[in-house]
């Protein structure tokens, strides 16, 4: 083989060769087909051969010397496919320059008789100057096969493809029919592939029915895509090639129906599985349970204390669910309403605590209840030691008289009395109901009683005694009586300035009347009291060192007939079962006395002293007093009726010097949600001090916010919240204050917006709803001129002249309607 060298710049001979095409006679041929590499197998039949043999021609007319043309030219010889009886003739092909150090290649001549494959590569290059000689070409090819090693024709990759799409579609054509045979079998939710595969079998079916709705259609979105594509080919392809268009366009067709005969095996696949779709009905129950701390709540002993708390349930509560109430009924005739409660039992039985919590579904507004119960079981109850001593302190040696008769065991019958004066926890120092010891030596010594009933319980009682030195003041009770005689309803006096100390001055005193009352804390004191029995009274002074002493002196009551009975009422009145009234200085009272009775009615004398220094400051049956100094006071009345018997009244009247105090006011208290609330608590005050932080709590779960006397909140939940602000002041001091904000749903409001509401005939009309407010869940259109829509934004045409009231109605899930109307005036003439 010859390397052909092109003229190279600076080389001033030129090349005299000239590359002249060589006709080959016709040999015998057993097969005239080109190798697959051959460049001039790409040269077949048609256009093509007409564009190759004028391109022969153009070569044949040069002459000489081609100076601007490449050294290399390479000459193709394309056999006639169609007929084998014609001469091959060696066509000329003008090929791009070769680079200088590169080798051209040989180009096949023509297909060898005796079976012989077309070479690989070009067999004949007519060189510049040269003319190819009939064996030069046979030569050549025989040098081709002795250098160039065989090579195998591979695979044609067209059935590689379609042995794989083929493989895929069988494969998927077993899998939904797979399906079909699975699905037909299952029924109620019950197959025995899914329950051997460990799955649930409905999620487990329609999982399958999704996945094959999924393939089948994108098998057909696939093959759809593919006509598409075969119909733009074959519109987009020249019109001079005509066999390139027709080919597409039977592909488009073939496609097209495949397409088709798809789309009808994926409709009525879809529509046999929906009919085999298992409907999964969501449980909404709450699987929880009531948190008690102790756990145990079995087999206990009274007192039972037990904290009862709805955590686990609040936690697994849905989202889309939103808690209302709690309702916690506890078996012996308590309830509560929080959360979270604290509740004792305290006697044998069995309890079941019941809570029924009210939820409701935010979406659809329905609210349901579910009831959680709890068993609480009191085995038994527990003893019960108590005790009394007199007198609790006095000067040594003090000798003390203990009671313990008082203990109780109700689950069976106190057999011990075990007493411990020492302080030493050793319970040998006495046995007995009753107990008498002395104390010796000043100082605070603390005795107990442990008591044991016949079930094995035992309970100790601890109380105090004060042993005072011999500079210890004394307490002594005087209560100042003609008859010696103690009246119901009566007010009686009782003094304590004999009191004395050796340390001083005595600096206060404290009553405590025996009958549960407040205590009172000046030197005379007047106390009625409203029923019969016997009381003890007990004084505790103070001296000026700080050291105490109480005395006591027991008090029977007794009914006087015919005497009158006072009666004190206040403005501002008693709570409850409060004895006395309290207010921050300075406290004005209204008292009145209208109320006392007498049975002769013939009340003569209201006598009332308002501090309890056993001076009447007022007389009447209604009277004003202002408190302008902080104390509790005894505030009595007395009255005398027209037979000269006496009664009295005392109300305890508690003064507290004026702190801080909380108010809290909004500028909305209730809305539609979300609502937007300012809230206001600047018109809190702390006469004395300063207030240093806010601390509110809006009501709804969120965190604490300490702020400023004025912030602004959004709620997005409905519901009724009760927000509080915490007010705190300089010195330590607090309040609370708080209101209640409700929280409404979205108003169901219809309305609508018009592209226009006037114009001539035929009008069209766009109509848009987005106006409206609140969960619409149902549009009802009337156009006024008989024709009706359900669609939420509608177009409508009025064909005729007139004014049509366009109306409409809008309905919540709550079957809740609202509706709007407006006018369109269409224009034209009316025939």
């Amino acid at each position: 083989m010859q390397t052909n060298q092109p003229n190279m710049p600076g080389n001033n001979q030129p090349d005299n060769r000239q590359s002249q095409p060589q006709t080959q006679p016709p040999e015998p041929q057993m097969q005239n087909q080109p190798s697959s590499q051959d460049p001039i197998s790409q040269v077949a039949s048609g256009s093509d051969n007409q564009n190759i043999q004028q391109q022969i021609s153009n070569s044949s007319s040069q002459e000489g010397t081609n100076q601007a043309a490449p050294l290399n030219r390479t000459v193709q010889n394309n056999a006639d496919a169609q007929s084998q009886q014609q001469p091959q003739q060696a066509q000329v092909q003008t090929q791009n320059q070769q680079p200088a150090n590169q080798q051209a290649q040989p180009q096949p001549a023509q297909a060898q008789a005796q079976n012989q494959q077309p070479n690989q590569q070009n067999q004949g290059q007519v060189q510049s100057g040269q003319s190819n000689k009939p064996g030069q070409l046979g030569a050549n090819a025989q040098q081709q096969r002795r250098g160039a090693p065989n090579r195998r024709k591979p695979s044609d990759p067209k059935k590689l493809v379609f042995g794989c799409l083929g493989f895929i579609v069988f494969a998927l054509i077993l899998f939904i029919a797979f399906v079909l045979i699975f699905v037909s079998q299952t029924s109620a939710g019950d197959n025995s592939l899914a329950l051997l595969l460990g799955a649930d079998p409905a999620e487990f079916t329609n999982s399958l029915i999704t996945l094959t709705n999924v393939i089948l259609g994108g098998i057909t979105i696939i093959i759809f895509l593919t006509t598409v594509i075969f119909g733009f080919s074959a519109a987009m392809a020249p019109k001079a090639d005509k066999i390139k268009r027709t080919q597409n366009i039977k592909k488009a067709a073939i496609s097209f129906g495949v397409f088709i005969i798809m789309l009808t095996v994926w409709v009525m696949v879809n529509l046999y599985l929906q009919g085999k779709e298992i409907r999964v009905q969501r449980d909404n129950t709450l699987n929880a349970e009531i948190i008690t701390e102790p756990e145990d709540t079995l087999q206990q002993t009274a007192p039972f204390e037990v904290v009862f708390d709805s955590a686990g349930i609040r936690a697994n509560t849905p989202s889309n669910y939103e808690i209302l109430t709690y309702e916690w009924d506890f078996g012996d005739g308590e309830t509560s309403t929080v959360p979270k409660v604290t509740h004792t039992f305290n006697d044998i039985g069995r309890y079941t605590v019941t809570l029924d919590v009210t939820a409701r579904e935010t979406s659809s507004g329905e609210e349901s209840t579910q009831t959680f119960t709890k068993d609480v079981t009191i085995a038994n109850v527990a003893v019960d030691a108590s005790f009394t001593a007199d007198p609790p302190s006095g000067p040594a040696p003090l000798t003390v008289n203990f009671d313990g008769s008082e203990s109780s065991s109700p689950a069976g019958n106190i057999v011990r009395y075990d007493w411990d004066f020492s302080g030493t926890n050793t319970f040998r120092d006495a046995e007995g109901a009753t107990a008498e010891y002395t104390f010796e030596r000043e100082g605070e010594y603390e005795v107990s009683l442990r008591v044991t009933d016949n079930t094995g319980q035992s309970d100790i009682e601890t109380m105090t005694i004060e042993v005072q030195g011999e500079n210890a003041p004394q307490a002594v009770i005087n209560i100042p009586t003609e008859t010696g005689e103690y009246y119901v309803n009566e007010s009686i006096t009782f003094q304590g300035q004999d009191s004395t100390s050796p340390n001083g001055a005595i600096e206060s005193y404290a009553w405590n009347f025996g009958d549960g009352s407040q205590n009172a804390n000046t030197r005379t004191a007047t106390h009625t009291y409203e029923e019969i029995g016997t009381y003890e009274v007990a004084l505790t002074v103070t001296d000026e060192e700080g050291v105490s002493s109480t005395s006591y002196e027991t008090i029977e009551i007794e009914t006087k007939e015919g005497a009158p009975r006072a009666i004190i009422d206040s403005t501002p009145a008693r709570e409850g079962e409060e004895t006395g009234i309290t207010g921050t200085v300075p406290f004005e009272v209204s008292f009145s006395g209208a109320s006392s009775t007498d049975p002769d009615n013939n009340i003569v004398e209201y006598q009332w002293d308002f501090d309890g220094d056993g001076t009447f400051d007022a007389n009447g049956e209604t009277v004003k007093y202002i408190y302008q100094n902080p104390g509790v006071y005894n505030a009595s009345l007395n009255v005398t009726d027209a037979a000269g018997n006496e009664s009295g009244a005392v109300m305890v009247v508690n003064v507290n010097q004026q702190g801080v105090t909380a108010r809290i006011d909004a500028d909305n208290v209730e809305g539609s949600a979300p609502l937007t609330v300012t809230f206001d608590a600047s018109g809190s005050t702390a006469p004395g001090s300063r207030i240093v932080s806010y601390e509110w709590n809006f009501g709804d779960g969120s965190p604490r916010k300490i702020g400023t006397s004025q912030i602004t909140y959004k709620y997005e939940s409905i519901g009724n919240f009760t927000p509080t602000v915490t007010v705190r002041t300089a010195d330590g001091k607090s309040d609370s204050a708080e209101m209640v904000i409700n929280v409404r749903p979205v108003d169901l409001t219809a309305c609508f917006d018009a592209s226009t509401d006037s114009g001539y005939a035929p009008l069209t009309v766009a109509f848009d709803p987005r106006c409206s407010q609140g969960p619409v869940t149902i549009y009802r259109w009337d156009f006024g001129d008989g024709d009706t829509s359900r669609d939420r934004r509608p177009s409508h045409t009025f064909e005729n002249p007139g004014s049509y009231q366009v109306t409409l109605e809008v309905t919540d899930n709550q079957n809740i309607i609202d509706t709007f109307t407006k006018d369109i005036l269409v224009l034209g003439d009316i025939e």
